[in-house]
């Protein structure tokens, strides 16, 4: 019998046998594989099985349905088709060689990376000096002004305007 392996990111979800003549996909709980993602459409596609074939239909799903990477709308699905709705992967296997090759992973597995070993830390070019000998200096306080200085201050940056002013001010008081 016909089988169908549903992964995402090569992980099998689940491993589905078609009995049925007529199998709807989709999100929504009542289809025969309920692939439970907003990418897929509530009722998103159908397999027919007609005698020793199986065919695929796309129900005018919103994103498509993908048949080893092209969009299809009613396809006969042949063994190892991946079917791709959404982010999943479905793969097709037919008949008797369903068994032994669901057992093969859906995807490969990457190449094992190899392990880099750390970076030597980079010898500093500053001359190094101990703590005792750096010397760190503190932003000193500027020294306390009476009113009068700090007008006579504020005046001579702002001009003869601002200093008729400003000795208007002082005299008020």
């Amino acid at each position: 019998m016909p089988k169908l392996i549903v992964s995402i990111d090569g992980v099998v979800i689940k491993d589905v046998t078609l009995a049925k003549d007529r199998t709807t996909l989709g999100r929504r709980p009542y289809n025969d594989i309920v692939v439970d993602n907003l990418a897929i459409s509530g009722e998103h596609a159908v397999l027919h099985m007609i005698g020793g074939d199986v065919y695929l239909e796309d129900l005018n799903s919103t994103n498509g349905t993908y048949v080893n990477g092209r969009a299809i709308k009613k396809q006969a699905l042949e063994q190892n088709d991946v079917i791709e709705v959404g982010k999943y992967k479905i793969r097709f296997l037919a008949g008797a060689t369903a068994a032994t090759e669901s057992l093969l992973p859906v995807r490969p597995a990457p190449p094992a990376q190899p392990v880099r070993a750390a970076r030597p830390e980079r010898a500093s070019t500053r001359s190094k000096t101990s703590t005792a000998s750096r010397v760190t200096q503190e932003p000193r306080a500027a020294p306390l002004r009476s009113r009068t200085t700090l007008r006579a201050t504020r005046s001579s940056r702002a001009g003869p305007a601002a200093e008729a002013a400003a000795a208007n001010r002082g005299r008020s008081r």
